[in-house]
């Protein structure tokens, strides 16, 4: 949070006159949601653990900023580059579709590149100044539908573990943040992407069947 109240202070001195302030926030600033009640963008933020409370009062920082801000709070994000779904990928490569008690559970998410897309239009537009933005694929699926795209894109046999939610709080390393004990479900309204899941998969099972291989990730 010190930081980006930092880095605010510092432009409405020295470059008052700047166009936007685009922050990257999370879904994670808005907490949980219900199967029932997707979230929208009005909605009062409730996050439930310390990343997306630092994430709110981020938020807060910048909507309290003299300068013209738009947030933008993308889903979880997939694409070269990224550790925690490459992990998720790689074990899939590995011949292993784990699940952790999440299988049936719901989750949104992006491709790297329609979420740069999206920063950039929000960041040109006039209209979404003073506003903030949730930013997913547009379609919301379950942790096993999601895998499955991964495993038929790899095209490997794999072993399929299904081991028990009460496993994850000891292996949180291995999905990361973006794996969430509670059902989160996001409602897609503010941004339009270019690549559709299952070719944004295939390509990125691609890049990781090289690493794999062999080569730098």
């Amino acid at each position: 949070v010190i930081p980006t109240e930092n880095l605010l202070d510092a432009i409405a001195k020295e470059h008052p006159a700047i166009a936007r302030f685009v922050f990257i926030s999370s879904l994670a600033a808005f907490g949980p949601s219900s199967r029932a009640h997707p979230h929208s963008e009005g909605d009062i933020r409730r996050p439930i653990e310390f990343y997306g409370q630092s994430k709110l009062e981020a938020e807060h920082a910048v909507e309290r900023s003299t300068i013209p801000w738009t947030i933008v709070r993308p889903s979880g994000v997939y694409g070269p580059g990224d550790a925690d779904y490459f992990n998720l990928f790689r074990e899939i490569e590995g011949g292993r579709n784990v699940f952790f008690g999440n299988e049936h559970r719901l989750f949104s998410a992006i491709y790297v590149d329609d979420l740069i897309d999206a920063i950039l239009r929000a960041s040109a537009s006039e209209k979404s100044i003073g506003k903030g933005y949730f930013v997913d694929d547009g379609r919301i699926v379950t942790w096993g539908e999601f895998q499955k795209a991964i495993v038929d894109a790899s095209g490997r046999r794999v072993l399929t573990l299904r081991l028990p939610e009460a496993v994850t709080v000891s292996t949180t390393g291995y999905y990361g943040r973006f794996h969430n004990m509670n059902d989160v479900v996001i409602d897609f309204t503010s941004a339009a992407c270019t690549s559709a899941p299952p070719e944004s998969i295939r390509g990125l099972a691609a890049y990781v069947t090289r690493q794999v291989e062999g080569q730098a990730f």
